[in-house]
């Protein structure tokens, strides 16, 4: 019953088919988060051929995940990046269009990191340092 939770949503998640119909227009690259966060950025980075930086810090998390991470022994800001079956829209969008999202979807989308021009590549920044974030994911293909 403690983890209920987190097993019906990994079990029956919830598209977030309206959400993403929201983003039309205002998204200028978007994907899910059913693999890991760090996983995907590394997808969109490479993709939109840019460099993203992202502090971990402003991902938000639940009380019961933080309960969670440490009943199991697990670090909940290693979860976030590497973890999967969140399906959680990740998506980008030009800085103009920040009044026209919150109008959009309200409260319920999260300014994580930003888009540089550079090579494919994230950074995980935290305070003053920043370091690469590698593109950890569970991979459905690999051997147990």
């Amino acid at each position: 019953a403690r983890y209920s939770v987190f097993c019906r949503a990994q079990l029956r998640p919830t598209p977030l088919v309206e959400a993403g119909k929201k983003l039309a227009g205002i998204a200028t690259s978007l994907i899910d988060i059913s693999d890991g966060l760090s996983s995907e950025l590394g997808h969109l980075a490479e993709a939109s051929k840019v460099e993203i930086e992202i502090e971990p810090a402003r991902i938000p998390r639940s009380s019961a995940f933080e309960r969670s991470a440490s009943d199991l022994g697990l670090a909940p800001q290693a979860l976030q990046l590497m973890g999967g079956e969140d399906y959680a829209l990740l998506f980008t969008f030009h800085p103009r269009d920040r009044a026209r999202l919150e109008r959009r979807l309200g409260r319920t989308a999260t300014v994580i990191g930003r888009v540089l021009a550079g090579r494919p590549r994230v950074w995980q920044v935290e305070g003053t340092r920043r370091r690469r974030l590698a593109p950890l994911a569970f991979d459905h293909f690999r051997s147990p």
